[in-house]
């Protein structure tokens, strides 16, 4: 299991890299907020391949699942912290592998491909509302916003910082893109993304740095 606080930068290699594109927000207690560089202690930190998850396109078990997984690790965090009517487990393999699925489910029936921000916005908000009505609002922020005045807000590392400052629960959405694929790609097309749920930010010299839990570690996925 990778630590809880993990330092996310812009990936670079040989033929992709990785852009923070996007990201949803569940409005959460504020006593996560901390001052100076945050740290959100979220646990379980679930991964995303495991037995009992479909496949896609001859990928491993929950290759395409990031979204769910990264859902289920907010989720599991406020079932245990203040708000036991919303969907929790046991710590059973078996356990954790259908609450997965069935959070995959409410954002998309077909669970045939990676989950869209709309979809996972849409299927987290039905879960909450079903345990507590009108208590919590789910906001998407970033490219392909149904709004085209939140496309920036996604990738602003500063409105990031503000939403968990102020005790909001954050995916991220990580685009990734080509360097050098084949024509007719070109350059800098988008080939895929990545969810994750992010536990706090840091301040480190010039740079910003982005803490997330990783649901695909050490994992070969198509997420």
């Amino acid at each position: 299991m990778s630590p809880v606080r993990q330092l996310f930068a812009p990936i670079r290699r040989s033929f992709f890299t990785a852009f923070l594109t996007a990201f949803l927000l569940m409005v959460a207690a504020s006593v996560l907020a901390q001052p100076g560089d945050l740290v959100v202690p979220l646990p379980p930190d679930y991964d995303q391949v495991r037995d009992g998850l479909p496949a896609y396109n001859g990928g491993p078990p929950g290759g395409n699942f990031c979204g769910a997984t990264s859902s289920a690790d907010l989720l599991k965090w406020l079932g245990d912290n203040g708000f036991p009517l919303v969907w929790s487990w046991g710590s059973s393999e078996e356990e954790v592998t259908d609450a997965i699925l069935d959070i995959a489910l409410e954002m998309d029936p077909s669970v045939s491909w990676a989950v869209t921000p709309t979809g996972l916005r849409d299927g987290l908000q039905e879960i909450l509302d079903s345990a507590y009505p009108y208590k919590f609002d789910v906001f998407y922020y970033g490219r392909d916003s149904e709004d085209s005045c939140y496309d920036d807000e996604g990738r602003d590392f500063s409105n990031i910082v503000y939403c968990l400052e102020l005790g909001h629960l954050v995916i991220a959405r990580i685009g990734w893109y080509h360097l050098n694929p084949p024509a007719p790609t070109g350059y800098g097309k988008r080939c895929n993304g990545h969810y994750v749920a992010l536990t706090g930010y840091d301040h480190i010299g010039a740079d910003d740095w982005v803490r997330f839990q990783d649901p695909a570690r050490n994992s070969d996925c198509t997420t």
